[in-house]
C-alpha cells in the first residue's frame, strides 16, 4: 500500500499491517518530499552473483540526496562452504577474549533479521535468551551460516581515480553473532569491502578482515568469475592455518567454490588501501 504520511512529509510504501505497526515482518520503504532522501527497511538485496557463496541481508538502507550517498545498517548471514571445525576454532578463540563488548541487543537490527528469516516466536526466544539468560546456547536454524554479523554499517563507494565500486564498512567495528553452531555475539574489529563487477570485468567480489590483537587475523578473499568461486584466507593464527592446510586440496573445492590458505598478503593489502582517505 501507499500513503502519504502529513507528520513526517515522506510518502511510505508497505503492507497495510506494516504501515500500522513498523515492527511487523515485511519491506517499508519511503520517500521525504523536500529532500528527496529514500529510507528502507527489511530484506535488502545487495545486488551480488557470487555463485556457490550468498550473502543474505536484513536491516535499514538511507540514501541521501543531497551527498549522493547510501548507508546501511545490517544483520548480514554468509553462506560458504567452508570447513566447519576450522571454523568454529575461531569462534572458540575470539570468545576467550574479555575485552570484546558485547552486542547491545535492542540497538541492532538481528531481532528485524530473524523475524525476517524466521517468525516472531523465534525472534523473541532468542532475544529472551540473550536479554535475561546472558546466553543462546542454541542457535535457530536461521542463523547457521559459516558467519552471520550485525551492527554492520557500510556506506556506498564511488571515489574519483579509483576502479572499485560498491560498499565499505564506514565503522570500526561489528557484532560478531556466530560461525556456524557457535555463538559469539560479540563486537570485533571489522572491515568489510563488497564489490559488484559484473560478468565483462570480471566477477563479484568481497573481502573482510576481523583483525584482534594478539594474532587473531583473519582475512577471507572472495572473487567470483563466470561460474568459478576462488577464496584466499590469510590469517596470524598458526592453529587454523595449519587445520586448513591439513585439508587435502580436493576437500577444499565444493561445487565451483574452492578455498585456500596463502601467505601473499598483497590481497590483503590491496584492500586495506581502500580504507585509505
Amino acid at each position: 500500500f501507499l500513503q502519504y504520511n502529513m507528520n513526517a512529509k515522506e510518502f511510505q510504501i508497505a503492507s497495510k499491517e506494516k504501515l500500522i505497526n513498523r515492527s511487523e515482518k515485511g519491506n517499508f520503504l519511503s520517500l521525504h518530499t523536500e529532500s528527496c532522501s529514500l529510507h528502507g527497511e527489511g530484506v535488502i538485496n545487495l545486488g551480488l552473483d557470487l555463485g556457490d557463496v550468498t550473502v543474505d541481508a536484513v536491516g535499514i538502507a538511507d540514501y541521501n540526496q543531497n551527498s549522493g550517498e547510501t548507508t546501511m545498517n545490517l544483520t548480514a548471514r554468509f553462506n560458504m562452504p567452508l570447513d566447519k571445525g576450522a571454523l568454529q576454532g575461531i569462534a572458540d578463540k575470539i570468545n576467550k577474549e574479555e575485552d570484546l563488548k558485547p552486542l547491545d541487543y535492542d540497538r541492532s537490527t538481528l531481532e528485524m533479521a530473524l523475524i525476517e528469516w524466521s517468525d516472531q516466536k523465534i525472534a523473541d526466544r532468542v532475544k529472551s535468551d540473550y536479554t535475561i539468560r546472558g546466553e543462546v546456547k542454541k542457535l535457530p536454524s536461521q542463523l547457521e551460516s559459516s558467519f552471520v554479523f550485525t551492527g554492520l554499517k557500510l556506506s556506498s563507494y564511488d571515489r574519483r581515480n579509483s576502479e572499485e565500486r560498491g560498499l565499505i564498512s564506514n565503522a570500526n567495528t561489528a557484532v560478531l553473532v556466530n560461525i556456524y553452531e557457535k555463538p559469539v555475539f560479540k563486537f570485533v574489529p571489522l572491515k568489510m569491502f563488497l564489490q559488484q563487477m559484473g560478468p565483462l570485468s570480471g566477477g563479484d567480489r568481497f573481502g573482510f578482515l576481523i583483525d584482534i590483537p594478539g594474532g587473531l587475523e583473519y582475512y577471507f578473499d572472495y572473487t567470483q568469475v563466470k561460474k568459478d568461486g576462488s577464496m584466499k584466507i590469510i590469517t596470524g593464527d598458526e592453529t587454523f592455518g595449519t587445520a586448513v592446510n591439513a585439508i587435502k586440496e580436493d576437500k577444499r573445492k565444493i561445487k565451483n567454490f574452492r578455498y585456500e590458505i596463502t601467505t601473499q598478503r598483497v590481497y590483503l593489502s590491496k584492500f586495506m588501501n581502500l580504507f585509505e582517505r
